[in-house]
């Protein structure tokens, strides 16, 4: 952001520091200065030249050919000034300089006569003068001097980077704002004119506003028999000293209020939008426009854009389209002020490629109350420098008015952050200078945020106001102290350590993947259309298409680690992860769980000279989730046959507590290994360990070692395969029978003798009293009940 000293003081009028102490405070108060420059700069190959001899033109009657003395050299320079005479003294532009409007100056010959360099007008160089003939210059002037110290010509000009969050500051009005509350000095504001009312403008235009969401305010103004021409110099000078091109009067005078208030303009040639009517709307599919730039530019439906009942007119809040811009023929003209949503912009500029000075600000937030200011300003200098008749009336769609901000600020609370001790009064002082009103309550102050001021919302950033106008320099240096306490382990983090020693105890190792996956695996799992995890959250801008999505399941994870580890030639793994996943279900944020999951491939026991290596299979994969359960002290049943399309169907099982699924175990499908170019066998279990930890029970009961001897008994009986062997260990565990101390199966047989469909299951109890030695009798009427109960329950048979 440029900001020229001459018009910064015409809003701080009493303003005296000089332009090196003005950067240095608005640097000190966040406001970085990166430069100190001129606005004359671009006179530096300009210099004092005196004509000692003009001689007519051989082949063209109004040109001169003169020599120009500058300094110990002289110049043949050929002229068609009217007023160029022997002994006067003029500007003199050497070849490399870059005059007002831009032209560079090199050698050339005209009608066949070499011109070294340009005796130029006032105009020329964006001066105060005539304009048809040579500056003449003041006879005292010394020759060869630079035409900027010869002429005192001085306006110094502040390089601000202006940080996102201070969109407020992008203009002249902004930083004066600025300077004013450093200095402590009055701010003198544009003054809003008083155009003509009515309702004359409704019969020419119409405002309709259909995305309130995206655009907040819609002004407009018209303005009869304007005449297009150059703008006066002053006008000129301002913005070629802020950085943009003159065009024309009108077009100079919207960029002209862009810079004094931070208002972003747009004027439309009234006659070439149909109707007279503007409609703000989304785009439709398919739509196009050519903009100022020439370029035609697709757009989508999250595209913001002017429309008139044909079409597209503009970019909203970025750039006009070419239908409509402002050219020589134009005789009315509608001028557009409005206030759009920043992240609408800023995604449009960003997808399109395309910024201009106006989208630069509303991305950062443009002040809705400075709407009508700008609006009003524009209006009253076209009727005052392109002739124009302004219509009565104004036109104001104002959907949704932006409400008013209140934040409390604490004196306990600036007094603790900023470690000084700066009275509740001075603060409240320091806020009014900034335009911040406030009143004094009993806890502090109560602040009324203004609304171009879209970066203050909390209290910090209210102290943080104070701090910076108050001084960071006469904040006292302190040390910070805090109190360092640990915090006592919960039951999550405590079950998840001890989750992790016990799978490392089983020989697996831990893996930490990216939470981050491929799309494609939604489809590589086969997971129904209406399967809670094809909600995924997806990446706005991913890194690759590997990472598009958040993963909605850790197997995935695990998946792509074995198969890069088994193509490097390491088939044997053993691997977990303790991760979370991301289901999106429509709310601001998606669902986080935490997960478990495992991965067994190749060898379980590795190759040795006592004993022949062993792959892993289904059972110990079974026995690690048991294991898992039983470390975890959760009560929950292994039930046969899981839904999940990518495990193979007979070798899968769900874990299930409280009738609720809280994870699954089993073989990967055969697809899925060919789809991954794997040939080995993997096995797979996921839980959820957020689950695990609400059924964890953490009631632990010792009793001592036993000191009398246990009797067992055996029993083999023929049941249907249909029956889960877990669903009789449970049943015979529910039955609460006396002095049964454990039971479990050591015997599954089918085949010779066993009918089809049917096993046998061998069955071993142990029982134990605590008090004494059982006898045969007492045990075998115990097993005598227990059987008959068993038999009839699973319709069994002994064998």
């Amino acid at each position: 952001m440029r900001v020229p000293y001459s018009w910064l003081k015409e809003f701080v009028p009493h303003l005296s520091a000089s332009p090196e102490e003005v950067a240095e405070a608005l640097t000190m108060a966040g406001l970085e200065v990166e430069g100190l420059e001129d606005a004359y700069d671009y006179l530096d190959r300009v210099v004092v030249g005196e004509v000692f001899e003009v001689l007519p033109h051989p082949r063209q009657e109004h040109l001169s050919l003169c020599l120009v003395r500058a300094g110990e050299k002289t110049y043949r320079v050929v002229c068609g000034a009217p007023n160029v005479a022997p002994g006067i003294k003029a500007p003199l532009a050497l070849p490399g300089a870059v005059l007002f409007e831009g032209q560079e100056i090199i050698p050339t010959t005209i009608k066949g006569e070499l011109s070294e360099a340009v005796l130029c007008s006032a105009a020329e160089l964006g001066l105060d003068g005539d304009e048809n003939g040579l500056m003449i210059l003041p006879s005292s002037l010394a020759t060869g001097l630079d035409l900027r110290e010869a002429l005192s010509l001085k306006d110094p000009v502040l390089e601000l980077g202006i940080t996102p969050n201070r969109g407020d500051c992008l203009s002249i009005l902004g930083v004066a704002r600025e300077v004013a509350a450093i200095f402590d000095l009055d701010l003198t504001i544009p003054p809003r004119p008083a155009p003509p009312q009515g309702d004359e403008v409704t019969q020419l235009a119409q405002v309709n506003i259909e995305e309130p969401d995206l655009c907040y305010r819609y002004a407009a103004r018209v303005v009869r028999g304007v005449k297009i021409a150059p703008s006066p110099l002053w006008l000129k000078r301002r913005l070629k000293a802020v950085g943009i091109r003159p065009i024309n009067n009108i077009v100079d005078i919207t960029n002209y209020i862009l810079f004094e208030v931070g208002q972003p303009l747009h004027a439309f040639d009234l006659q070439r939008l149909s109707e007279g009517r503007i409609i703000v709307r989304r785009a439709r599919p398919g739509e196009a426009i050519i903009t100022l730039d020439g370029v035609e530019r697709r757009l989508d439906e999250e595209t913001l854009v002017i429309a008139d009942p044909k079409g597209p007119v503009a970019i909203a809040g970025v750039m006009g389209g070419a239908e409509t811009e402002i050219t020589e023929e134009t005789q009315e003209v509608l001028i557009e002020s409005a206030c759009f949503n920043p992240l609408s912009i800023r995604r449009t500029s960003q997808k399109l490629r395309l910024s201009s000075e106006s989208s630069y600000r509303f991305e950062r937030g443009t002040d809705p109350e400075t709407v009508i200011l700008g609006l009003e300003r524009a209006a009253s200098l076209m009727g005052e420098l392109a002739g124009g008749q302004i219509v009565a009336g104004l036109i104001d769609v104002y959907p949704r008015p932006a409400k008013e901000r209140k934040v409390l600020l604490r004196a306990s609370r600036l007094k603790r952050l900023l470690g000084e001790d700066i009275p509740i009064k001075l603060a409240a002082n320091l806020l009014e200078r900034l335009r911040i009103k406030t009143h004094l309550e009993e806890e502090g102050l109560r602040a009324h945020i203004p609304s171009f001021r879209h970066d203050l919302s909390i209290e910090a950033d209210l102290i943080e106001e104070v701090a910076r106008l108050y001084g960071y320099g006469l904040i006292a240096t302190g040390f910070p102290t805090a109190r360092l306490e640990a915090e006592a382990e919960g039951d999550e983090r405590r079950l998840q350590r001890r989750l992790r020693s016990t799978l490392v105890g089983m020989g697996l190792s831990e893996i930490i993947s990216y939470s981050f996956i491929s799309e494609r695996w939604l489809d590589l799992l086969r997971l129904a259309p209406d399967d809670p995890r094809r909600k995924v959250v997806k990446i706005l801008n991913p890194l690759s298409e590997d990472q598009a999505i958040m993963r909605p399941s850790l197997v995935p994870c695990l998946l792509e680690v074995a198969r890069r580890n088994i193509f490097r030639g390491n088939p044997h793994l053993k691997l977990f992860e303790i991760g979370k996943i991301f289901i999106d279900e429509g709310q601001e944020l998606p669902h986080e769980e935490t997960m478990v999951a495992g991965l067994l491939t190749g060898y379980i026991r590795p190759e040795s000279c006592h004993e022949p290596p062993r792959e892993g299979d289904f059972f110990d994969l079974k026995g690690l989730v048991e294991g898992i359960l039983s470390a975890l002290k959760v009560k929950a049943k292994l039930m046969p046959q899981s839904s999940q399309p990518y495990l193979r169907p007979g070798v899968s099982m769900e874990v299930v507590s409280n009738q609720k699924v809280i994870g699954y175990l089993g073989e990967v499908a055969p697809y899925l290994r060919e789809a991954l170019d794997l040939d080995s066998p993997l096995y797979i279990f996921e839980l959820s360990f957020d689950e695990l930890v609400s059924l964890y029970r953490p009631v632990v009961r010792f009793r001592p070692l036993p000191r009398y001897p246990a009797t067992t008994r055996d029993l083999a009986i023929v049941v249907s395969q249909t029956i889960p062997a877990a669903d009789i260990l449970m049943a015979i565990k529910a039955l609460d029978v006396p002095y049964l101390e454990e039971v479990f199966i050591f015997d599954v047989y089918q085949g010779k003798n066993i009918p089809q469909g049917y096993r046998s299951l061998g069955l071993r109890f142990i029982y134990r009293a605590p008090d004494r030695t059982l006898t045969d009798e007492e045990v075998n009427e115990i097993q005598k009940d227990l059987t008959e109960k068993i038999l009839a329950q699973f319709k069994a048979r002994i064998r």
